[in-house]
């Protein structure tokens, strides 16, 4: 049986049952679907409508605790995807277990036994402070909750893991109750927003973000103009069908653009491009150890890939170079594993964006895209371990279009046109991040008629970021 109701869910039942199977929630394009005992399935920006309310008595608010946080232990699509052939959460949950062949497989959660950490800085303890002291002493307290004890703490400067997993504190042996934790932070002047994330084996929590103003010796707070990374990845002369279009001619637009329209907000702008036989596997990669080297704490780093993505049979995400062999993706592609860990060590701000489900990808339905080969990659990297913003150029079971009129992509187009003032909404002279998110999911919308909705995901520990100035 299903029900609807003014709360806009959707639920399944078992009329002999007095809880719901499962329940479903969709937003726009996203949705999220969970059973009563935690278990849930989202889009790639989906788990942010949902979570946990966790009492803390009459005398204190409640805190929330929204699904991303639970993503180790309670995210089991495969157990939602049974529910239905099985009759029952706790069959679709032992089924999906025997179908992973895992030897050991995990027991029934309970979502109160799976509770993320505590977590809150100490010093600096409230936002508005302004200090001089270089390096800061950066204090924080995390205390287990629920059954799991404490792994790692892990600084987050500016929405970023601060010096990647160098200045992460790992607890051996994990332990139970309060642990105190403090990093010294050598900040350039300016104000940064702080946060500490604990995390345990099957959750993690992120404490309330601190913003400090760093001033100088002589009490300027003026901050040093920071300098602009980009790596453009664009590649067309893709081997046979595989071929694309205006990829590398995307490539190209998108590094001007940031060339021209960013420089008056930034130090400098470095620019790697890689278009067609120079978009390698080895290329790729040195192109990622070129931002890790050259980047500092104060710095933005744009990345952006136009170009097919393939999942081997095992369902592992790749990236694929201008010499990939499809038959041999561990040893000619870009691992999503290895991409995902090169950004991790990469410092500060820093803006992917994909565009990777093209009409004619391998093992693709031409008459609809299947699920994105992107979809588990925005997932994994839009979480606080990364702290990235991720703008993919489409949604799952959708294509990234091309106009043969304008000679590139749409999302291309429409990135291009807001970094060069159309996005600038409020008419400050500046676009800023989340103009330009809004600018793009609108234009590309009108662009392709509805058939294509660019995706964003951006972790709250991200602030606002200005990006050009047209």
């Amino acid at each position: 049986m299903i029900s609807s109701s003014a709360d806009q869910t959707i639920r399944v039942w078992d009329p002999n049952q007095e809880e719901p199977l499962f329940s479903f929630f969709p937003a726009g394009d996203d949705w999220v679907a969970w059973t009563p005992a935690g278990y849930y399935a989202a889009s790639p920006t989906g788990e942010r409508l949902m979570g946990w309310h966790l009492n803390n008595g009459p005398d204190r608010m409640a805190t929330f605790h929204p699904a991303s946080r639970f993503h180790k232990s309670l995210y089991r699509p495969d157990v939602l995807k049974l529910i239905l052939a099985e009759g029952s959460v706790e069959g679709a949950r032992k089924a999906a277990d025997r179908a992973s062949g895992k030897a050991n497989p995990p027991p029934r959660v309970e979502v109160e036994d799976v509770l993320p950490p505590q977590v809150s800085l100490t010093f600096p303890g409230r936002s508005g402070l302004r200090v001089s002291e270089r390096p800061l002493v950066v204090r924080a307290t995390a205390r287990s909750v629920g059954k799991h004890p404490i792994t790692t703490l892990r600084l987050l400067l500016d929405g970023r893991s601060y010096q990647g997993k160098r200045a992460v504190q790992v607890i051996d042996p994990p332990r139970m109750g309060a642990i105190d934790a403090s990093w010294d932070v050598d900040l350039e002047p300016s104000r940064h927003r702080l946060a500490v994330q604990a995390d345990s084996l099957v959750s993690g929590a992120v404490s309330e973000t601190v913003e400090v103003e760093v001033i100088d010796k002589a009490g300027d707070a003026a901050p040093r103009l920071p300098v602009l990374y980009v790596l453009a990845v664009g590649i067309s002369k893709y081997p046979g069908p595989l071929r694309l279009n205006y990829a590398e001619k995307d490539a190209k637009l998108i590094a001007a653009t940031f060339q021209e329209r960013s420089k008056s907000l930034f130090r400098d702008v470095q620019v790697r491009l890689l278009t067609d036989e120079e978009a390698t596997q080895k290329n790729i990669l040195t192109g990622l150890t070129w931002l890790q080297r050259q980047m500092t704490q104060f710095d933005v780093a744009v990345i952006f890939f136009s170009g097919h993505g393939q999942k081997d049979n095992g369902g592992a995400l790749y990236l694929l170079p201008v010499d990939v062999s499809t038959d041999d993706l561990f040893s000619t592609a870009v691992p999503a594993v290895h991409f995902k860990e090169a950004l991790n060590g990469i410092p500060n701000r820093l803006i992917v964006l994909l565009d990777t489900c093209h009409a004619g990808a391998i093992g693709v339905d031409r008459r609809r895209a299947d699920d994105s080969p992107t979809d588990d990659l925005v997932r994994n990297l839009m979480n606080d371990d990364y702290g990235l913003v991720i703008m993919a150029s489409s949604s799952s079971r959708e294509f990234s279009l091309e106009s043969n009129a304008q000679r590139q992509g749409y999302f291309t187009l429409a990135l291009t046109e807001g970094l060069s003032g159309k996005a600038d909404y409020n008419h400050d002279g500046t676009v800023f991040l989340h103009e330009l998110d809004g600018y793009v999911t609108d234009r590309v919308k009108d662009l392709t008629r509805g058939q294509q909705h660019p995706r964003t995901a951006k972790p709250t520990s991200v602030g606002p970021l200005p990006l050009a100035r047209p």
